[in-house]
């Protein structure tokens, strides 16, 4: 767990007609990552001659699932050869039928629309007794359209100021507007389209049909069901295809993909007419397995042989399920080299106790529970549900320090029970003593990062780089003995030689690989060890609020009606107090981790192992 998986590099060298058997073998076992030829001479650059006809019916395959009804696949289905596969694709011709159902089902809707745009305009006109055949005259000028009750005097008055040869006629719809109709000789169309944009007339679109308003509104309701009608028949129609075909093309979908990507597997391979090589790296307990699965299929036909190399390999971890939300985390950041250290499991370790101790109340320990598993649960297989786990299981710590701190949503346990269990130790009242603690955590986080940082550069062989690993703890305990001697008289004077002559030593090595950057850095130390206060200030700030919330604006009886008010807004305010506290613990937690611990032995910058494999769900 505290190392990646170690990786082995792999060349494989065999007969050119085999080639698509071996990349279907690996394909099968899924524990191989191909990498690519240096050789672009020899690299096949292309996939295989298959793989255009496999890409075509792909997209058929898809284009033809996408429009039918989803199916639940009841049974799995055998991988088919290619050939055969190809066949029972050129079997599937409904895309034709499916393409004009889908084609008439978006005229049907979008005629549809337009005929219930109409309707509810007709509607709006079903007092108003014209026949709508008069806006075709070409002698007359139509307008139809909203208007502001208060402004319909007007505009008629204006009207009338140029002419008597016109129809005006309003229907109410609401106390603010009314729908009016205007019919006048074409001479005054634009004197009167000047008038209503004046007064703020919406025109609206003439219904399609000529005749009164009932009349067409009765035409085009008949028209509306007529299209409703034809839209279910298409609808079942598609249905009984669905019902069909629908498993039949997911399962030849399926096995395209896999195809597909065997065929373009080989551009990373060395081709010859005769023969083919590609290199890859696998996992090295797995060696034996796939040099054995080749050698048993192939015999003394093919290769296989591991290669010493001076490669960064992909990077594999292997951690419990239970860290995955950890390994989330660390990997979202950066993944490991596959080298170095694997930090998910110290990250599972010390991020819940830091959470917990900032947030660190025994109530909003259980409401962060809460509000976690709410997140898993609603924000499934989504970035977010892996950080909704990592703040389940830190809110388990939160309650126990909770009892510690004995905070219970801003109460002591006594003001909620009546009487003492225990005596605790409150935030607000244990500053000093607290500060004391985060800083000693600190230290002995800070001198694990470096002992880790000294075991990896050990592992690299890089001697010197370790004992300035080791340097900078000297240095850090040197710094502190200093302090607490001479600023606090914690310790006699006579500590301080040996503490300064510790701090030379160590920063021999430090000098002789960082240079003058090492010296620079020194204040940077001190700093990373003071940061881990913000333990304490976090938690304190919290406990603070919920205390000041609880003494101001604690519902009670005496308020009478007022507490309707109180309750909602007292729950309010601690529920703000708990969902700050859970994203200041999370942020601070994680930068305490991220940037303090993980600095000093966590280069990351890896390459995520991405094994030549297809995820199967239909095909067995």
């Amino acid at each position: 767990m505290l190392k990646p998986v170690p990786m082995r590099k792999i060349r494989v060298v065999g007969l050119r007609r085999q080639l698509e058997e071996v990349v279907g073998l690996l394909h099968n076992l899924g524990i191989v990552q191909f990498t690519r030829c240096e050789d672009a001479r020899l690299c096949g650059e292309k996939p295989l001659d298959i793989y255009p006809v496999i890409s075509e019916q792909l997209i058929r395959m898809r284009a033809i699932e996408n429009a039918l009804e989803p199916r639940p696949v009841k049974k799995k289905q055998p991988l088919l050869s290619i050939d055969e596969l190809l066949n029972e694709c050129a079997k599937i011709t409904i895309e034709k039928r499916i393409g004009q159902i889908h084609d008439r089902l978006d005229a049907i809707k979008s005629e549809t629309k337009e005929l219930s745009d109409a309707a509810s305009v007709l509607e709006r006109l079903g007092g108003l007794n014209i026949d709508l055949s008069i806006a075709k005259s070409n002698e007359a000028c139509f307008f139809l359209g909203r208007i502001a009750n208060e402004k319909i005097k007007g505009l008629e008055d204006g009207i009338k100021a140029v002419t008597d040869r016109f129809l005006f006629k309003s229907q109410k719809i609401s106390n603010l507007e009314s729908i009016c109709i205007i019919v006048a000789d074409k001479t005054y169309k634009e004197y009167i389209t000047s008038l209503l944009q004046k007064t703020g007339f919406s025109e609206m679109a003439l219904p399609p049909l000529p005749g009164k308003p009932k009349e067409v509104l009765s035409i085009i309701r008949g028209r509306i069901a007529q299209l409703e009608k034809e839209q279910q028949e298409l609808n079942s129609e598609i249905g009984r295809l669905s019902d069909e075909y629908y498993s039949k093309v997911v399962g030849l979908r399926e096995m395209l993909e896999i195809y597909a990507e065997r065929a373009n597997a080989p551009t990373n391979f060395l081709r010859t007419e005769n023969v083919f090589l590609f290199e890859a790296w696998l996992p090295s307990a797995k060696y034996q397995e796939v040099a054995g699965a080749l050698k048993k299929k192939f015999g003394e036909q093919i290769i296989i042989q591991p290669i010493e190399t001076h490669e960064e390999p992909p990077t594999m971890l292997h951690n419990p399920p239970i860290l995955s939300p950890f390994e989330f985390l660390v990997e979202f950041i950066s993944t490991p080299k596959g080298n170095e250290i694997d930090p998910t499991l110290l990250f599972a370790l010390t991020f819940p106790i830091f959470y917990g101790m900032m947030l660190g109340d025994f109530g909003y320990g259980i409401a962060s529970l809460i509000l976690a598993l709410i997140l898993m649960n609603k924000f499934k297989n989504t970035m977010l549900e892996p950080v909704a786990k990592v703040w389940a299981y830190a809110s388990i710590p939160t309650m126990f320090f909770g009892i510690i701190y004995d905070e219970f949503f801003g109460f002591r346990h006594y003001q909620i029970l009546g009487f003492h269990l225990y005596e605790g130790i409150p935030r607000t009242e244990n500053i000093n003593l607290l500060l004391v603690l985060t800083i000693l955590i600190g230290i002995v986080h800070l001198t694990l990062g470096f002992i880790l940082g000294a075991i990896n550069k050990l592992r690299e062989k890089e001697w010197l780089h370790a004992a300035a690993k080791l340097g900078w703890i000297a240095v850090e305990f040197s710094g502190i003995l200093l302090v607490i001697t001479a600023m606090f008289h914690m310790l006699p004077d006579s500590v301080m030689i040996p503490a300064a002559l510790l701090g030379i030593i160590g920063l021999i090595p430090i000098m002789k690989t960082e240079g003058i950057t090492g010296l620079i850095e020194i204040p940077s130390l001190a700093s990373n060890i003071l940061s881990y206060a913000r333990i304490l200030a976090v938690g304190v700030a919290s406990v603070v609020v919920a205390e000041l919330i609880n003494e101001l604006l604690m519902p009670n009886p005496s308020q009478g009606i007022l507490m309707l008010v109180m309750i909602p807004l007292y729950l309010s305010l601690h529920l703000f107090n708990i969902v700050l506290g859970m994203f200041e613990s999370l942020v601070q937690g994680a930068r305490l981790n991220y940037v303090e611990f993980f600095s000093k032995f966590y280069e990351g910058g890896g390459i995520k192992f991405n094994p030549f494999k297809y995820t199967k769900k239909i095909t067995v």
